[in-house]
């Protein structure tokens, strides 16, 4: 407040020193002239002119807006708003697309993630396994004859399995379970026909086993040998001790 009437007073003494100054600097105003010659008034600028001159601010028509400025921002800022809509409707088109490749790795990381669970949990069993799991579970079950014809079949389907040996190593087991001792030392014996095979040593413990039920001591104690220096890493090694101490 203190500010705007001190402007107010500063404007009030130039105006009227400006006032003072014009009244007595202006020329007389006379009827005399050079004859035929209309003497002419020179146009002088008003106060209120002289005042804005001397306080440095400029006239009005000097502060009038520019009106091609205006436009000519008017025009500018569109052409932004324009081309900053078109960065809106790109930046939308990239996320669209960005959000399309998404849903497609996502299908595809849900195909790998079936892939690696069927992977997980093995090959797929053959026809010949199913086969293989019947009989066994045929044996379990106490269906000796059962067991047998099944195994039997599955050797002469295919002798060069991987489970043929496990084949022809239960057949032994289901005669010797139907107490068939004899039958049953003899199908163990054609177990060490089969290259590479798991059961080599279970089938010599049963061979001992089979000479021990048919009474053959001597046969059943060697059969007990053979095992504990042919196998000697064998799981059954503790037990093969145990029936050669009883024999």
């Amino acid at each position: 407040m203190k500010f705007k009437n001190g402007i107010q007073l500063v404007l009030t003494t130039v105006l009227s020193f400006c006032w003072i100054m014009c009244s007595t600097t202006s020329p007389q105003m006379g009827t005399t002239g050079t004859p035929g010659v209309e003497k002419t008034t020179p146009v002088e600028p008003s106060k209120d002119e002289d005042v804005l001159e001397l306080l440095g601010i400029p006239s009005g028509e000097e502060t009038a807006p520019d009106l091609d400025a205006v436009l000519q921002e008017k025009q500018d800022l569109e052409k932004r708003l324009s081309a900053l809509e078109s960065e809106v409707e790109d930046k939308d088109g990239e996320i669209a697309r960005l959000r399309g490749e998404l849903e497609q790795k996502s299908v595809k990381t849900s195909e790998l993630e079936m892939l690696l669970t069927e992977l997980q949990s093995g090959p797929p069993i053959s026809d010949y396994e199913r086969a293989y799991e019947a009989a066994h579970a045929a044996y379990q079950a106490r269906d000796y004859e059962s067991a047998i014809r099944d195994f039997e079949q599955l050797l002469q389907q295919d002798s060069n399995s991987s489970l043929s040996d496990n084949c022809q190593y239960w057949i032994g087991e289901s005669y010797y379970g139907m107490g068939m001792h004899q039958k049953a030392l003899l199908e163990f014996e054609k177990v060490f026909g089969f290259v590479d095979s798991n059961k080599d040593d279970a089938a010599q413990l049963k061979i001992a086993l089979c000479y021990e039920k048919l009474n053959q001591v001597d046969n059943a104690r060697d059969a007990i040998q053979r095992l504990l220096v042919k196998y000697p890493d064998s799981e059954y090694v503790d037990l093969a001790q145990q029936i050669l101490a009883r024999l």
